[in-house]
């Protein structure tokens, strides 16, 4: 595959966040661009990096697929994507995994599957994640994933001793939880770094020495007047400011819109926590938004925060629409349209206190690696591996325990081991610095 046709599909990729989110579209990325990008990253971060492709291509078109016509491939793609209202369109569009390294060729893989195979497959995998009581019905789901996501392209990763994945995915695919993906009984977050961007493209980096910790705001609410209270963001937002010493804490009445603006004009924040409801659904910008103590604030009006600067941004109790791809568009396309370097949100509701436990872990391990992606991954090993649980009502964590109430009611011991409460949280954009 040539450098044509890698700008070509990311182009393509970038136009439809443009499209749902109303900001200019520019050129994609070309295959050079995309290398020169990610050795510069190898060499600034210590850390191995590639992207990978995961595409629907029209089934007539994709047997002999190559770099001299992929770009026709393409087109057709292009065309079938702007009619996404007609269901029935690209069903047998067959699945292409392309991994773009630092150096060397693509490598590109077509798979006998088709598009309504993959994304049948990859609804139900996701249900069956986010469901805690069912510890056997996701496991299957997951292999069958690795097998169609990964494995195909998984002897190069391994030759290229890569550290960190990127995935840039088709419409259906960017809300997976591609962390609970398996190979037999083994996570693939076991072994390596993954994250999501919209293209590369909009990818929003900057290179240079390790950061200083960032001055951070961290906000929310744990009661609301008509949605579900969230009784354990009090004890978040007070777990990041013992972690993180410049923060700035707006809880419940001070968690307004125009405190926020306020706050971070005066402090440079960097970092921006919301632990509050914030839902990405079907249908247009107006459709989705965050929840204020006193209002909501819509999709629409959100560039209109000034985020800019912003190298952070956490969503700790967010909620993705299954089987909308105006909610992927939201939820994978937030930190492009608003300009912050990178997110960190879930796609489903995970419980009060096991939202507690990925945040406390993922402030506690990014004080020892600025690498984001690391640092999320260690936060999700530390609950799959059972490090940190509910122990004689606390929570016990990498940093220490934190003290809950006893009104919780929450059982002696618990842990936090299955997928539902870790691979839900993703990273989105730049996934170092």
């Amino acid at each position: 595959m040539d450098g044509n046709s890698i700008e070509k599909i990311d182009q393509a990729l970038s136009a439809e966040y443009s499209r749902y989110w109303g900001f200019e579209n520019s050129e994609g990325s070309s295959l050079a661009q995309t290398r020169a990008l990610l050795r510069q990253a190898d060499t600034f971060h210590q850390a191995r990096s590639a992207v990978i492709y995961a595409l629907f291509v029209p089934r007539d078109q994709a047997k002999g697929l190559n770099a001299a016509d992929f770009g026709s491939a393409q087109s057709a793609r292009l065309a079938l994507n702007r009619r996404l209202q007609n269901a029935a369109i690209g069903d047998s569009d067959q699945l292409l995994l392309v991994l773009v390294p630092s150096a060397g060729p693509p490598v590109q893989q077509q798979l006998e599957v088709t598009r309504q195979e993959v994304l049948q497959q990859a609804k139900l995998f996701r249900m069956a994640v986010s469901d805690p009581e069912d510890d056997i019905s996701y496991r299957p789901l997951a292999q069958q994933m690795y097998q169609w996501l990964f494995a195909p392209v998984e002897p190069d990763v391994q030759r290229l001793q890569l550290d960190n994945v990127m995935y840039v995915v088709d419409p259906g695919l960017r809300t997976v939880p591609l962390a609970a993906m398996m190979n037999d009984d083994r996570f693939i977050v076991e072994r390596y770094g993954l994250s999501i961007i919209p293209s590369v493209n909009l990818l929003q980096t900057s290179f240079g020495d390790p950061p200083p910790p960032p001055q951070t705001v961290a906000a929310g609410a744990d009661q609301f007047m008509q949605q579900e209270n969230l009784p354990a963001v009090s004890l978040e937002l007070a777990a990041i400011a013992d972690s993180q010493k410049s923060t700035q804490v707006l809880l419940n009445e001070a968690f307004t819109q125009t405190n926020l603006a306020t706050v971070r004009a005066q402090s440079q924040a960097a970092m921006l926590h919301l632990a509050t409801h914030a839902e990405f659904n079907a249908g247009d910008l107006p459709s989705s938004y965050l929840q204020f103590w006193d209002s909501q604030l819509t999709f629409d009006q959100i560039r209109e925060m000034g985020w800019e600067d912003l190298e952070l941004l956490i969503l700790s109790a967010c909620a993705t629409a299954i089987s909308s791809p105006e909610a992927e568009l939201g939820f994978a396309g937030l930190a492009a349209a608003t300009g912050v370097e990178s997110s960190i949100g879930s796609l489903w509701n995970v419980s009060d206190v096991g939202t507690l436990a990925l945040m406390a872990e993922f402030y506690g391990h990014w004080s020892q690696t600025p690498l984001r992606f690391d640092a999320l991954r260690r936060s999700q090993l530390s609950l799959l591996q059972g490090d940190t649980q509910i122990a004689n009502q606390s929570l016990l964590t990498a940093r220490g325990q934190i003290k809950l109430p006893a009104e919780w009611n929450l059982p002696e011991s618990a842990d936090f081991r299955h997928p539902f409460y870790w691979s839900g949280f993703t990273l989105v954009g730049n996934p170092w610095w």
